[in-house]
C-alpha cells in the first residue's frame, strides 16, 4: 500500500466514524493472561502477557536514528518501547482492514494479520 493509499484508508475510517479514530483501548484477560490494545482504525495488538498500562501505551520503536554514533540522536520527543528481538515476545498484530455500517446501523470494523 503506498502513502496515498494508506492516507484513504484512513479517511474512509474517518468518515464512518470519526469521534472513536485512533483512539485507544486496553483491556487484559486475566483467564489466558494476555493483553489487547485496541487503536479503532489502526490495529489490534495482542500480548501473550500482562504488561504494565504505561508500557503498551508506549509507541513502539519501529524506526532508527538517521546519524548512528551520536548518543543525542536517539533522544526522541516523545516516549517508546524498544522493538523486541525475540519475536515470541512481540505482540500478535491485526491491521485495519475496513469499516461499514450494518443493518441496524452498527458499526462493523474488521482486521487481518499479515504473516511475514
Amino acid at each position: 500500500m503506498t502513502t496515498t493509499e494508506a492516507l484513504e484508508h484512513l479517511l474512509h475510517t474517518a468518515k464512518v466514524d470519526p469521534h472513536r479514530l485512533l483512539q485507544q483501548t486496553v483491556c487484559y484477560d486475566w483467564w489466558f493472561s494476555w493483553t489487547f490494545s485496541v487503536s479503532w482504525g489502526y490495529a489490534v495488538q495482542v500480548f501473550g502477557n500482562h504488561m504494565f498500562l504505561l508500557d503498551v501505551l508506549r509507541a513502539q520503536q519501529t524506526f532508527e536514528p538517521w546519524r548512528r554514533g551520536n548518543p543525542l540522536a536517539e533522544a526522541f520527543n516523545f516516549d517508546t518501547r524498544d522493538h523486541h528481538m525475540d519475536p515470541c515476545r512481540r505482540p500478535t498484530v491485526f491491521f485495519f482492514n475496513r469499516a461499514n455500517f450494518s443493518r441496524d446501523g452498527r458499526i462493523k470494523s474488521s482486521y487481518r494479520g499479515l504473516i511475514s
